[in-house]
């Protein structure tokens, strides 16, 4: 069964693209984002997770029991305009729709930008 959800479509969509061209974002300023976990939330659906390696994308359900280095939470709208590549995770955050936590900023910006390339790469 597919998981249509905004996250589960968004996160797929961003996975099947890590691993064609992440490869190609890949810089020592962007690279504290590869291998930790980033937990997605959405209003209205379950979390997600997701963890970047040079390779590959891992994404499925949160774990509550497990910690992630960066929790980014948002609205379905804002969800939408991010996963479109029109907007990134800052933009949000910027805006005051979004916690951007002081442990958590610096994976939350290398992430984000990860995000808003790889999504309009093949735009």
């Amino acid at each position: 069964m597919q998981d249509d959800t905004i996250l589960g479509t968004g996160l797929r969509t961003l996975a099947q693209r890590w691993e064609r061209n992440g490869y190609q974002l890949m810089s020592r300023r962007l690279e504290g984002a590869l291998g930790r976990e980033f937990r997605f939330e959405c209003a209205g659906e379950p979390a997600m997770s997701l963890m970047l390696t040079a390779k590959t994308a891992a994404i499925g359900p949160a774990d509550p029991a497990q910690p992630a280095y960066a929790t980014i939470a948002m609205g379905p709208a804002d969800w939408k305009q991010v996963f479109s590549g029109k907007w990134s995770v800052m933009t949000v955050i910027l805006g005051g729709r979004s916690n951007f936590p002081k442990h958590e900023r610096r994976y939350i910006m290398q992430l984000s930008m990860l995000m808003q390339a790889l999504l309009l790469l093949e735009a």
